[in-house]
């Protein structure tokens, strides 16, 4: 089955339970072939919805990256989410936003882009931007990746996609 996905961009992702923010954002709408979501066989990193991991990614290889903003009440986290798998920005926000929103959290996607991850030379740039979720903070992206990755040269640039 050919199926098309539509992905909203701009303005404010209504939440789970029908809400939605009140913004003044032009709201827009692509579509994409296909559906999205993990491919068959794509391994998920057990990591993936875990709220005291701030950041998970790939352990080497350039791939797609969300920030993600999720809030309970009172609390606020924002978790950095990078996986090769994800055809789409979208893959990933919405494997974690699935899980999470069942046990109460508000999740909204808050930017993306790309991850270059290389291990063996211990180096990480976040770059790039993401067609439906604008730019992540790249700044905010380092900051989140630090704690996981000692010795680590981290970096990020605004340039490429």
């Amino acid at each position: 089955t050919n199926v098309t996905e539509l992905i909203r961009t701009g303005g404010a992702r209504p939440d789970a339970r029908g809400g939605g923010d009140d913004d003044d954002e032009e709201e827009n709408w692509i579509m994409r072939p296909g559906g999205g979501g993990r491919p068959e066989g794509a391994q998920v990193s057990e990591n993936i919805a875990k709220l005291d991991e701030a950041s998970d990614i790939d352990p080497s290889g350039v791939f797609k990256y969300v920030l993600i903003r999720c809030t309970n009440g009172e609390e606020e986290k924002t978790l950095l989410r990078g996986y090769g798998w994800a055809e789409y920005h979208d893959d990933i926000y919405q494997e974690v936003a699935q899980v999470l929103e069942l046990e109460g959290w508000r999740c909204d996607c808050v930017g993306g882009g790309r991850i270059q991850h290389d291990s063996a030379g211990k180096k990480i740039c976040c770059y790039g931007y993401s067609q439906a979720y604008g730019r992540a903070d790249h700044k905010l992206s380092v900051e989140l990746l630090t704690p996981k990755h000692p010795g680590y040269d981290i970096t990020w640039s605004n340039e490429g996609y």
